[in-house]
């Protein structure tokens, strides 16, 4: 009986090995086949690792495709994914990278249309993506999450550039005002040096202030000579981000006079936007 025991113990050692053995070959396949599958096939490799969940991988797998394309629309897919995870610096540096190519202003012209034919109920058409508008807030957002110096200068440049006035500055003041982590006097100061700076803008120093002035009345002058619905509905909402975030800014400063224009002035714009969508 003693022999039988230590014959079947053998035995059992020896399954246990052979068992263990099997386990770490099967280990070794399994993560041979997934890197495999990760180096030669990334775009498969995104449906995996968006079922299980791995965003580093997922990551790594945007800017895999990227790297081997070159194409400026994996560039834009990295970005939406880094901007997903909540990786600012890396974004940032993306945001920097598509805007600096030769064919950015192609992309966002292609990718504007698409999102245009794509809106079948004119109600969403103020929420239609404009993609460089878009890529602009998102990289103010970057730069304040970031705590990047000198983001007033950038988005009083953006405003002067035109058309992104209602994109860089009411992003800015989005975050500044539901920014919990700012007392009032800081929100305060931060809002009078953006309304404040100034730059030479055709000989003269203009004001961020004053450069929205003049980018509302651009907007009221388009409405009035444009006759294409769609671009009208577009314009009005462009206004009304521009009042609101004007409401906003001088309801921190304090300046009852301004709030009280914007205020009016905003629900006035809102209410006619809204009359546009339900004609």
């Amino acid at each position: 009986m003693e022999t039988a025991s230590k014959e079947e113990n053998i035995a059992l050692k020896n399954g246990l090995k052979i068992g263990l053995n099997t386990l770490v070959a099967c280990f070794v396949v399994i993560m041979f086949s997934l890197t495999f599958i990760f180096v030669l096939f990334p775009r498969f490799s995104l449906k995996i690792n968006n079922s299980l969940g791995l965003d580093k991988v997922k990551e790594l797998n945007y800017q895999m495709i990227y790297n081997r394309s070159d194409k400026i629309t994996d560039l834009y897919n990295l970005i939406l994914c880094e901007g997903e995870l909540g990786n600012f610096s890396k974004e940032l540096d993306c945001i920097d990278e598509i805007i600096a190519r030769d064919d950015y202003n192609e992309f966002c012209n292609t990718m504007d249309k698409a999102s245009l034919n794509s809106v079948k109920d004119k109600q969403m058409l103020p929420y239609s993506v404009n993609v460089n508008g878009y890529l602009m807030s998102r990289k103010v957002i970057c730069l304040y999450n970031l705590n990047k110096e000198g983001i007033e200068t950038y988005v009083y440049r953006q405003t002067s550039v035109g058309k992104l006035a209602e994109y860089s500055f009411s992003t800015y003041v989005e975050l500044v005002y539901n920014d919990e982590a700012l007392t009032d006097s800081q929100k305060r100061e931060k809002f009078a040096f953006l309304m404040n700076i100034n730059e030479v803008k055709d000989n003269e120093l203009v004001s961020q202030a004053e450069l929205l002035d003049l980018r509302i009345g651009y907007i009221n002058d388009r409405l009035i000579a444009s006759k294409d619905r769609e671009e009208q509905i577009a314009l009005q909402s462009t206004l009304t981000k521009i009042y609101r975030s004007r409401y906003y800014v001088y309801d921190v400063l304090g300046s009852d006079d301004k709030k009280q224009e914007n205020k009016t002035a905003y629900d006035s714009a809102k209410a006619k936007l809204n009359q546009m969508i339900n004609l």
